[in-house]
């Protein structure tokens, strides 16, 4: 059956990673965390071999710091990555990073975003997330997965005020996906009206549309402090298959 739809990835890297442990670079400056190796691979390769693998992705577009253009190119190359078109430079924000790569897949139906850190995405979420969005009825589709621990929600002390239950709440992760021309309006129109997010989906949720969430994994982590790096790489080298 041919695909409904065209579809791209946008791949997040321009994160510093500051909560990282500092490495530099020998001129100095920071060692992105997304070249960080696990099991002797740079991180982002294991997040671009997942959507590489993944059928319904017909291109990916990077997004970096300009600094990291050369290291990315590089890494591309290396590990033969047919599905990567370009390679963008980033904005100072991860929203003004999105809204830089959203410009270079206007052609296509379906973008869907990603960061990344998530190196263990896998084909099956990537999936996942694109069927939701191809059935209809809401304007974005998150990977996401149940809280599992008791939520309390506390004053600036600490103390306390309520407990919240955790039935309907969820950990949101990536990759969203939504019809291109949707979440570049939703990003225009957050812009507008100088409204900040940490994703993807809240842009959608500020312009009161509807955002489906679909099950993520629990190792789907983002890549943020030295304790994920053991943890991701403690999963990924089980069975490496890069």
């Amino acid at each position: 059956m041919k695909k409904q739809f065209s579809v791209s990835a946008l791949i997040a890297c321009a994160g510093s990673g500051t909560r990282m442990k500092q490495l530099k670079k020998k001129d100095g400056t920071r060692v992105n965390k997304v070249f960080r190796a696990i099991g002797d691979v740079p991180v982002v390769a294991h997040t671009i071999h997942a959507f590489e693998q993944t059928a319904c992705i017909d291109d990916i577009v990077l997004i970096t710091r300009e600094a990291d253009i050369a290291e990315l190119t590089q890494i591309v190359k290396d590990f033969g990555f047919a599905k990567v078109r370009s390679i963008v430079v980033g904005g100072d924000t991860r929203q003004k990073s999105v809204v830089n790569g959203l410009a270079e897949v206007q052609e296509s139906d379906i973008v869907l975003i990603h960061d990344g850190a998530r190196a263990l995405v896998t084909p099956e979420i990537i999936t996942r997330v694109y069927d939701a969005l191809c059935q209809g009825g809401v304007a974005g589709v998150s990977a996401a997965v149940k809280v599992k621990d008791s939520i309390k929600r506390a004053d600036e002390n600490g103390i306390v005020k309520e407990s919240v239950p955790r039935e309907d709440l969820w950990n949101i992760q990536t990759p969203q996906g939504f019809f291109t021309e949707d979440i570049t309006e939703f990003h225009r129109r957050a812009a507008q009206a100088g409204a900040v997010f940490t994703d993807d989906c809240m842009a959608a949720e500020f312009c009161g549309a509807r955002v489906q969430l679909v099950e993520g994994d629990y190792t789907n982590i983002k890549i943020t402090t030295e304790e994920d790096m053991a943890y991701a790489e403690f999963l990924i080298t089980k069975e490496l298959t890069i």
